[in-house]
């Protein structure tokens, strides 16, 4: 850890043109709760050291330092011309509160997820299904959001988080203007914390816009002649770009960016053949998630259903109709169904420390709508059960960043098998057969 925040230092001092800091970093080994954040007042970082569900092709450990040392770089980068006067008088509390209406969150998280997508080795940047929704959003409809309802969201419609807008904002506006238009922006905000000069972004754009509009239009062009798809004019980028214009340069910035990507990925869209789909689950007017599918016996699909009208909990959908099922305490994932017993895990918090719990396997029966724990000391990940429901197979997450892959007597809690996996991560393990 100490070798790759070394070398993060160099190549973020460059990158950011910054004089980093010595930060404290504090590892929470015992905590189920996987997540890092970074604090100016006291000034450190914490790292939850538990990988989560699912896996990655980074390491976890990497992947926090990539992505939260970029934050305490951004923040150092921000304070460098910081007005002395206001840390004398108010300590070092002041450079975060000015931070907060200075900077949009998007841009920090934005930042650092581009970070940790060219300085690692499998950022989020990668992942087609970090932008999945996103994209789909700018498909599926002609014009977006505002750009005040895009950084403070809604309780109704879908709109990004900080990360999945942020990034695409960055990552677009660095290729068109140069990397040190972001850092500009970040020394500039520091360098004048008044509240009445709150956009980051200067109307110095407006020149260097016709230059980006000219090279879009070429590469749309010659991507449509080489692939023999529609090109920049039956896009009508030049009409969207001239609407694109407003008194807010960060509002202008950002409906050019929605252009060029809605663009892109329509332009995208073209290279492939899609299949039609069925919507299984019924109409709602708030954004709905339904995750962890399963098909029943009975035909109809279980799954936790989540949104903005709704706390999680598991429900049945068959024929457009819905059925509750049960409400589960904080689900960490890992949701399957073997049969009539739907296994999943939950946070246990501990009694004493609050940075410390656990996480414990649970089960319901759907035919009784029984609850039961699978009782075990370690933190349990992933179950999954057997073809006769006897034995359940987990992923044991341990707090010297090792992983054990387990079996377990569903009636009993005993463990059956255990198998060390050092520090390699697994995802999703399931029976095929089992010889004991």
């Amino acid at each position: 850890m100490a070798n790759l925040l070394t070398n993060l230092y160099s190549y973020y001092e460059e990158d950011l043109n910054a004089n980093p800091k010595k930060v404290s970093i504090l590892l929470h080994t015992e905590s189920a709760k996987s997540n890092g954040y970074v604090s100016w007042a006291p000034r450190r970082s914490e790292f939850y050291t538990t990988p989560p569900d699912g896996g990655s092709a980074e390491d976890w450990l990497v992947h926090l330092a990539t992505h939260e040392y970029r934050h305490v770089v951004q923040m150092d980068k921000f304070a460098e011309d910081f007005p002395k006067l206001l840390t004398f008088l108010f300590g070092e509390q002041i450079v975060p509160a000015v931070l907060s209406y200075k900077i949009p969150r998007w841009l920090l998280e934005g930042d650092a997820v581009l970070a940790e997508t060219v300085f690692g080795n499998a950022g989020r940047g990668r992942s087609p299904e970090f932008l999945q929704e996103f994209k789909a959003y700018l498909l599926e409809n002609n014009r977006w959001f505002g750009y005040d309802k895009a950084v403070l969201g809604s309780y109704k419609d879908y709109v990004p988080d900080a990360y999945k807008f942020g990034y695409p904002m960055i990552a677009n506006t660095r290729k068109n203007y140069g990397k040190s238009f972001w850092n500009n922006a970040l020394h500039d905000a520091g360098d004048s914390p008044c509240p009445w000069r709150s956009s980051v972004v200067n109307a110095g754009i407006e020149a260097k816009r016709k230059t980006v509009l000219q090279k879009l239009i070429k590469q749309l062009d010659s991507i449509g002649e080489q692939e023999g798809v529609f090109g920049a004019e039956e896009l009508h980028i030049k009409k969207h770009w001239k609407y694109n214009r407003s008194n807010n340069p960060m509002v202008t910035l950002y409906n050019d960016n929605m252009t060029e990507l809605q663009a892109r990925w329509r332009q995208e869209q073209t290279y492939f053949d899609t299949t039609e789909y069925k919507v299984l689950t019924p109409q709602k007017v708030a954004y709905t998630n339904y995750e962890y599918p399963h098909i029943c016996g009975d035909g109809s699909i279980i799954a936790l259903k989540t949104g903005y009208e709704d706390y999680a909990k598991f429900v049945k959908v068959k024929e457009g109709k819905e059925q509750f099922v049960y409400t589960p305490g904080d689900v960490l994932g890992g949701v399957s169904l073997s049969d009539s017993l739907l296994f999943w895990t939950e946070t246990i918090p501990d009694l004493r420390w609050g940075e410390a719990s656990k996480s414990a396997i649970y089960y319901l029966n759907l035919v009784t709508g029984k609850k039961m724990r699978i009782q075990h000391s370690m933190s349990l990940f992933m179950p999954s059960a057997n073809s006769d429901n006897s034995l359940v197979v987990a992923v044991a997450k341990k707090s010297d960043y090792t992983n054990e892959l387990i079996v377990l007597d569903r009636i009993t809690g005993d463990l059956v098998y255990c198998h060390s996996l050092g520090h390699t991560q697994i995802s999703s393990p399931c029976f095929v057969c089992f010889f004991k």
